[in-house]
């Protein structure tokens, strides 16, 4: 119910003021919060997940702060208990999302090769831009290319 007081503008505000927040930080961290409880009732997972983009807005801050769990647990709590919207969310329709980029982004980073660790370009200008997480995901993939060729290069190395 609380989502839908103050004319439906509590998700939109916090989603707005998520991109907005300090990493890490104590705001952050509230709105985080306040969010993941809106999102466990059944009938606001809709209402947060599409008709306030909250699938879309979250997939790329997952993306652009790896490191902030509760965002993922957002993500799966959206999903959790409704095969039909989670259905939407990884179809063709509502292919813009990205989830599954985003979550395989995430997957992928926090299992990195401590050989080779992945360092996110982000640049001062981006830091407040949400990339696309199929952009991630590819960059993602393109170094871990890169180092698995610095490795065979090494190795073929060692070896003659």
């Amino acid at each position: 119910r609380m989502a839908r007081e103050a004319n439906g503008q509590l998700v939109p505000v916090l989603l707005e003021f998520l991109s907005r927040c300090e990493p890490s930080s104590s705001e952050q961290y509230l709105a985080l919060l306040v969010l993941n409880n809106l999102c466990i009732p059944k009938e606001n997972k809709r209402l947060v997940a599409i008709d306030h983009r909250g699938a879309f807005v979250l997939s790329r801050l997952l993306c652009q702060y790896p490191n902030i769990p509760l965002i993922c647990i957002i993500l799966v709590n959206l999903t959790f208990c409704d095969a039909l919207l989670r259905k939407q969310l990884v179809d063709d329709l509502h292919r813009q999302v990205q989830l599954v980029e985003a979550l395989l982004y995430v997957l992928k980073v926090s299992t990195s090769s401590k050989k080779h660790p992945f360092n996110r370009s982000d640049s001062a200008n981006n830091q407040n831009k949400l990339i696309e997480p199929r952009e991630r995901l590819e960059e993602l993939l393109h170094h871990e290319r890169l180092s698995q060729q610095y490795d065979t290069d090494a190795d073929a190395n060692k070896t003659n």
